[in-house]
C-alpha cells in the first residue's frame, strides 16, 4: 500500500501543470515590461526589442533546456508549418524568428493533448514544463501577431470541406483534428420568437426586416392595402430533418450502397485498381470527389468525425451554409504510404467514418447522426501522377519580347517530383526541375497540389513555344538508387535478394525480369509515361489603326449631342482583339472601358457613345490585348451645337426661275399666302446643288419662303426665312422676317 503522505507521479505532474500556468501569467507580465537581448544561431544579436514572439524560445530553453526548444521545432515541422525554424546551437543560443510562435504553440497541443508522442519522440518532464510555459505565452502573442486562426488551414468555404481526420500518432489513443476557420456572415437567430416585433415598427414590415428577426420568420401575402405581416412559420414544428443520400450529388465513379436510416456506404466504381474492405471498393488516394445528401426540409448540415457531438459542437464543417434541401462537400485523402512517411497512421486503418447532423430553421436537429463510411486504398500505389492543368492554361499569349514565363504553376493530384523540357522526353532525360510539395499535407484549397517553375527560352515575337512536363510520385523515396542493385551470389545456398534490394532505398522492390533471368530491383515510384504539353504563344506589338472623331467639327440641334468614339486595333494577340478604354474630359485620371469591352470581351473594333455639349475635347485611348500588349492614341475634336435655322444669303431670278442661296444645307418650301403655314404644307423648292434651290418664277406672285436645315432648325412660328415680291427682286429689296433684304 502506498503511504498516504507520499505524492504519486500523476499528482506531481498535475501540480506541475498548475504551477506552470500560474508562472506563465507572471512571466508574461514580466515580458511586457522588460527589454531582452536574444542571440540567433548565426551569431547576430538583437538588442532592446519588445517582440514577444521572438523571445519565446529563450523561455522554453530557460525552463526546459535544450530539449524543449528542439522538440518544439520538431513538432512544428511535423505539422507542416512553412516558416523554417533554424537550428539550435546551444541551450542558450537559438534563432529569433517568427517560427517560434508557431513551434511553441504547437508544443502546447503536444503537451496537453497528444501526450508528447510525435514522430517517435518522448519528452522529459523538465522539457514538458518548458514547452508548456513558452507555448502558453506563444499562443497569446502569436494570436495578436498572426490572427486567431494560427493553426487553421486555408478557409475553404462550403464547397471544399477538407477532413484529415482520425490521426493516431504511432498507436496513441489520442487523435488530431485539423479544422478550417471561416469568417461567416451574420445569421439571424433560430426559430421565430421575435417575428411579431416587425409588425410594431410603425412602418410596414418588409422581407429583410422580418427574416432578420429569426430564421423561421416569414411574411404573409400583402393584404388589400399592400401590407404584410411577419409571423413564425411552422411554429409548432418539433420534427428534425430526415437525412438520406443523394446520388445526383455524388461524382461519377462513385456509388452509394447499403443505405439504411443510420447511414450509407460509398464504393468506388471507377477504372483504377484499388483494394476492397468488407465488400466495399476503396477510393484511390489523392482522388478528390464530391458527395452529397438531401433533407426533407430546408436545413443546415455539418459533417464531423464524432458520432455523439451535437450540431453546435460539430465545428465549422458545413455541407451548406444556407438553409437548403441539398447539401454537398468535396473530400480527398492522401495515400497510406505518404502518411506513413510522416509518421502518421489513421486510427481505423484505411476506413473513414463521417457523421452528419442537420438542423432546421426552428432549431430541431437530428438526435442520431447519419453516417457515411468509405475506405481509402491501402494497396500499393501503381498509378502515376495525374497532371490536371496549369496556370496559366496552355495556349496563353505572351507579351511582345517576353522570353521567360515566371511563376508558372503545374497542378497535380498528389505530391511528386516533376520535370520539364522543350522537347518531349522520358522523365529521366528532362533537364529542368519544378519546385513541388513533398508532403501530402501541403494541398491547395481545391485539394490539388501545385508545382512552380520559371519557363525560359521563349522565342521573341510571333511564335509557338512548346513545353513538356512529366512527374514521378511518392517523393518520400527520393534518393533511392534501385538501379545500383546487383543480384548477390548465393551464401550457404541462400540468396538474400530482397534485403539487398531494399538496401538501396525504402522505395526499392524486387520484381520479375521481363527478359528472364535474375529478378530486377525497381523503384516503387510511378513515372508518367506521357507528357503534359503546354503551349505559350509569342506575339507582336498591338497597333491602334484608327480612332475617330479627330479634328472634326460636329453639329447638332439639342445639347448635349451623341458622339461616337471609335477605335480599330490589329496585330498583337489574336489579330488585334483587345479591350479598349478612354480617359479625357470629365473622366479624371481613370480609364473607362468602352461599352461592350470587358475582362473577357476582346474585339478588334470598339465604340463608345458619349453625350457632349459644345466645346473642345481631347481623349487618350488605350487598348490591351490578351498578352498584355498595350497601345495608346490621342484624339482631339470640337463639338458645335447648331440650334439656328438656315439664313438666305441671296435671291434672284434667272431664266424664269427663282434662285435661292443659303448659308448651310437645307430644304426650302414656299406659298403665295403668308407665313402662317406649317413647313410640310409648303411647296418644295428644287435642290439645284449644295445650298442652292429653285422654283418656277411668277412675276405676279409674292413668295413666302421657309428653309429648314438637316437638324430640323426652321423659322419660328408665323415667320418666314424670306418674303420675296417680284418688284423686290429687281430692286433687291426682298423681305426676311418682314425685314428688308
Amino acid at each position: 500500500m502506498r503511504p498516504k503522505n507520499k505524492i504519486n507521479k500523476e499528482s506531481l505532474v498535475s501540480i506541475l501543470e498548475i504551477f506552470v500556468l500560474i508562472i506563465s501569467l507572471f512571466a508574461f507580465a514580466f515580458i511586457l515590461g522588460q527589454d531582452f537581448k536574444s542571440v540567433s544561431a548565426d551569431g547576430v544579436s538583437s538588442k532592446n526589442k519588445k517582440s514577444t514572439p521572438s523571445i519565446l524560445p529563450v523561455i522554453g530553453v530557460g525552463v526546459g533546456g535544450y530539449e524543449a526548444a528542439t522538440h518544439a521545432a520538431t513538432i512544428a515541422k511535423f505539422l507542416g508549418f512553412s516558416t523554417p525554424v533554424k537550428g539550435v546551437t546551444s541551450p542558450y543560443a537559438i534563432s529569433v524568428v517568427q517560427a517560434a510562435g508557431y513551434a511553441l504553440t504547437v508544443a502546447s497541443i503536444a503537451y496537453f493533448i497528444l501526450g508528447l508522442k510525435i514522430g517517435g519522440y518522448s519528452v522529459s518532464g523538465g522539457a514538458q514544463a518548458g514547452i508548456a510555459l513558452a507555448s502558453g505565452l506563444a499562443y497569446f502573442a502569436a494570436t495578436q501577431f498572426f490572427g486567431a486562426g494560427l493553426l487553421s488551414l486555408t478557409a475553404l468555404g462550403p464547397a471544399a470541406l477538407i477532413l484529415i481526420i482520425g490521426f493516431s500518432i504511432f498507436g496513441s489513443k489520442t487523435k488530431v483534428e485539423w479544422v478550417s476557420y471561416t469568417c461567416s456572415p451574420w445569421e439571424p437567430p433560430l426559430a421565430g420568437h421575435d417575428c411579431g416585433k416587425c409588425n410594431n415598427l410603425g412602418t410596414p414590415c418588409n422581407e429583410y426586416q422580418c427574416k432578420s428577426l429569426g430564421k423561421a420568420c416569414s411574411l404573409t401575402p400583402p393584404d388589400e392595402n399592400g401590407n404584410s405581416k411577419c409571423y413564425w412559420k411552422n411554429e409548432h414544428d418539433v420534427s428534425s430533418p430526415v437525412i438520406s443520400s443523394d446520388q445526383a450529388l455524388l461524382d461519377s465513379g462513385f456509388k452509394y450502397v447499403k443505405e439504411t436510416q443510420e447511414g450509407v456506404y460509398i464504393t468506388y466504381t471507377g477504372s483504377k485498381e484499388t483494394s476492397s474492405k468488407n465488400g466495399i471498393k476503396c477510393i484511390p488516394a489523392f482522388t478528390g470527389f464530391q458527395f452529397g445528401i438531401k433533407t426533407n426540409e430546408p436545413s443546415q448540415c455539418k459533417a464531423g468525425i464524432n458520432r455523439g457531438n451535437s450540431f453546435e459542437n460539430m465545428g465549422a464543417g458545413y455541407l451548406s451554409g444556407s438553409f437548403t434541401k441539398n447539401h454537398s462537400a468535396t473530400l480527398a485523402f492522401p495515400s497510406m504510404g505518404s502518411l506513413k512517411a510522416l509518421g502518421i497512421t489513421l486510427k481505423n486503418g484505411n476506413k473513414i467514418d463521417l457523421y452528419i447532423k442537420c438542423q432546421d430553421e426552428n432549431g430541431n436537429e437530428n438526435k442520431a447522426s447519419f453516417g457515411i463510411e468509405f475506405c481509402i486504398n491501402n494497396g500499393p500505389d501503381i498509378t502515376p501522377t495525374v497532371i490536371n492543368g496549369s496556370n496559366p492554361e496552355s495556349g496563353v499569349f505572351l507579351k511582345y519580347n517576353k522570353t521567360e514565363l515566371k511563376n508558372f504553376k503545374l497542378n497535380i493530384n498528389e505530391p511528386s517530383t516533376c520535370r520539364w523540357s522543350r522537347i518531349d522526353k522520358d522523365y529521366s532525360a528532362m533537364p529542368n526541375n519544378l519546385s513541388c510539395p513533398n508532403s501530402s499535407l501541403e494541398f491547395n484549397p481545391d485539394l490539388s497540389y501545385t508545382c512552380l517553375a520559371n519557363l525560359t527560352g521563349i522565342k521573341s515575337g510571333p511564335s509557338k513555344n512548346d513545353f513538356y512536363f512529366r512527374c514521378k510520385d511518392q517523393p518520400q523515396f527520393v534518393g533511392d538508387h534501385c538501379e545500383d542493385y546487383k543480384p548477390p551470389s548465393p551464401i550457404n545456398g541462400v540468396t538474400s535478394t530482397e534485403n539487398n534490394c531494399s538496401f538501396f532505398g525504402k522505395g526499392c522492390e524486387l520484381m520479375p525480369n521481363p527478359l528472364g533471368g535474375n529478378e530486377i530491383c525497381r523503384s516503387k515510384r510511378n513515372v508518367d509515361l506521357s507528357s503534359y504539353k503546354f503551349i505559350a504563344k509569342g506575339t507582336n506589338l498591338l497597333i491602334i489603326d484608327s480612332v475617330s472623331p479627330n479634328d472634326t467639327i460636329l453639329t447638332g440641334t439639342v445639347s448635349p449631342i451623341s458622339v461616337n468614339l471609335k477605335a480599330q486595333t490589329s496585330v498583337g494577340a489574336e489579330e488585334g482583339k483587345s479591350v479598349c478604354s478612354y480617359k479625357g474630359n470629365f473622366t479624371g485620371d481613370s480609364y473607362i472601358n468602352f461599352y461592350g469591352d470587358g475582362i473577357t470581351d476582346y474585339n478588334a473594333e470598339h465604340s463608345q457613345n458619349l453625350s457632349l455639349v459644345s466645346g473642345n475635347y481631347s481623349y487618350s485611348i488605350k487598348c490591351t490585348d490578351l498578352a498584355g500588349n498595350q497601345a495608346t492614341k490621342k484624339i482631339s475634336f470640337r463639338v458645335k451645337i447648331d440650334d439656328s435655322p438656315p439664313i438666305v444669303t441671296r435671291a434672284y431670278e434667272k431664266d424664269n426661275f427663282l434662285i435661292l442661296k443659303t448659308d448651310e444645307r437645307a430644304a426650302c418650301v414656299y406659298t403665295g399666302k403668308d407665313c402662317s403655314y406649317k413647313f410640310y404644307e409648303g411647296n418644295s423648292m428644287s435642290d439645284v446643288s449644295s445650298k442652292i434651290y429653285s422654283a418656277d418664277w411668277n412675276p405676279s406672285e409674292t413668295y413666302y419662303i421657309k428653309c429648314e436645315d438637316d437638324y430640323g432648325n426652321e423659322p419660328p412660328t408665323n415667320t418666314c426665312s424670306i418674303i420675296l415680291n417680284p418688284s423686290d427682286i429687281g430692286s433687291k429689296a426682298a423681305k426676311t422676317d418682314s425685314t428688308s433684304f
